[in-house]
């Protein structure tokens, strides 16, 4: 009886989302299976039951195309789903397939970069999922000349900050490329 007890009060914790950031393989709690990739696959942790249209991520200051090693500063935010009424608000996961990303002028301290080692992944930090206007300031590093188009993949997520207590928490992608 102590034992499913202790497994029982434990389940909460599992099916939360990370308030500090997050990127690599994770549990998708509506079935168990691995999520290799939370920026293409969606913040599952947050609501199993998909992408959600009532949340819109959006991507400000895109280049129309890139020059090959010039840095781009953009802004990433999080438009509606639940207000945020407790400590944290958002938070997102991006990865690019070329390049390198950063944080931009501004957000140092509420991104995370190179997650596990990742130079081509960002992350929100605790004091990131706590930006009450769910914006971000990134900063992505063009390759090399003739690497082709670069594709970012972002999952963004709306919270209401009470830790997984409610289902409220709403989360959608965006996907977008920019040819050399």
């Amino acid at each position: 009886l102590a034992a499913i007890m202790a497994i029982l009060l434990a389940l909460p914790g599992v099916s939360m989302g990370v308030h500090n950031g997050i990127g690599g393989t994770h549990v998708n709690n509506a079935d168990g299976e691995e999520i290799s990739d939370v920026a293409e696959m969606g913040c599952l942790c947050h609501n199993p039951d998909g992408a959600d249209n009532e949340v819109t991520v959006l991507m400000a200051e895109v280049p129309y195309r890139y020059l090959a090693g010039q840095t781009y500063e953009m802004v990433l935010q999080i438009i509606g789903g639940p207000s945020a009424d407790g400590t944290y608000a958002a938070g997102f996961s991006m990865r690019v397939n070329i390049g390198s990303l950063t944080a931009g002028s501004g957000s140092e301290n509420l991104v995370q970069t190179a997650v596990e080692g990742d130079e081509q992944t960002l992350t929100h930090t605790a004091a990131g999922a706590a930006a009450a206007d769910r914006s971000w300031t990134v900063a992505w590093t063009a390759p090399d000349s003739e690497a082709g188009d670069v594709v970012f993949r972002v999952s963004g997520n709306s919270v209401n900050g009470d830790q997984g207590a409610t289902n409220a928490d709403r989360w959608n992608h965006l996907m977008f490329a920019i040819p050399e």
